[in-house]
């Protein structure tokens, strides 16, 4: 599993510029991963409500443009 993980990131960090996360927290663990070398979209910003919040058409945006989308089960 943990080969897969570096195999994923660093396809990232040669291929991928724009990668969108569901929460700020992973935003934290791609940057670290990635060493700060790539756009990194976060869905849900601090101290929205996972349950209520809804993506604004620029978020959307960023995300079709995105290659990897990471999500953790957020509803």
């Amino acid at each position: 599993m943990q080969r897969l993980l570096i195999l994923l990131f660093t396809f990232i960090q040669l291929f991928a510029f724009n990668v969108t996360v569901s929460i700020l927290p992973q935003k934290f663990v791609v940057d670290k991963i990635s060493n700060n070398s790539i756009n990194v979209n976060v869905m849900i910003p601090a101290g929205s409500s996972p349950v209520i919040y809804s993506p604004k058409p620029k978020q959307l945006l960023a995300l079709k443009k995105s290659m990897v989308y990471f999500t953790v089960g957020v509803p």
